[in-house]
């Protein structure tokens, strides 16, 4: 019986972790998802399961640093998980297996973290500079150039300095899809002026192809 409420105190504080990350899993896998935001799903994930054991005093880099070395050991790990941790201590849990298991949950979440951050994809720095195609820095009158992006393509002068203009006038028009990025770029595409030209289409088709 023990054993059982030892396992299930296991499953408790692993539930909610495995959700997230199958949560997160599938937006990679999903055709539809705004990759735009895939970066910050990514760091968002990590940074939500360093939290879990790091006092929010303490700021971590998990690229430069070493978690262990900022691990709280009386972290709160989950609603779930002290709720019943309570009650197995109400039970007459030993206070030497209760840190037991606590230590297990933690090292588990230390693991994790070096893990996802050793399968980061290598084009991370990528996919944040991704970010700046989204729908909402490109209608923004302050906006970074992408310059620097298009590059990473392989792109020659010609065709930088083409998107560049339209990208530095894209926000100067009113647009209907401005809530989701994909559909903001295929209204770009199908954009017509009056002489039936369409003096976005370089910028739309980099952004879509990217």
């Amino acid at each position: 019986m023990y054993s059982d409420d030892v396992n299930y105190a296991y499953i408790s504080f692993m539930y909610p972790i495995l959700t997230e990350i199958n949560r997160v899993n599938k937006l990679f896998e999903s055709k539809d998802a705004d990759h735009t935001k895939l970066y910050d799903e990514l760091t968002n994930l990590v940074d939500s399961f360093v939290t879990k054991i790091v006092l929010p005093t303490q700021k971590v880099d998990v690229f430069t640093q070493n978690i262990k070395d900022f691990v709280d050991k009386k972290c709160y790990l989950g609603y779930r998980f002290e709720s019943f941790v309570s009650t197995m201590r109400e039970k007459g849990l030993p206070r030497n297996e209760e840190e037991m298991i606590r230590n297990r949950c933690i090292q588990f979440i230390v693991q994790l973290v070096n893990e996802l951050k050793n399968r980061l994809p290598e084009n991370l720095k990528l996919m944040k500079n991704m970010k700046r195609i989204s729908v909402d820095c490109a209608l923004s009158h302050n906006k970074e150039p992408i310059t620097d992006l298009i590059l990473h393509f392989n792109k020659n002068q010609e065709y930088i300095a083409k998107v560049d203009e339209q990208w530095r006038q894209i926000h100067l028009l009113k647009w209907i899809n401005t809530k989701n990025t994909k559909e903001f770029w295929y209204e770009v595409l199908d954009f017509e002026d009056i002489a039936g030209e369409n003096r976005f289409e370089d910028l739309a088709t980099f952004a879509i192809s990217s």
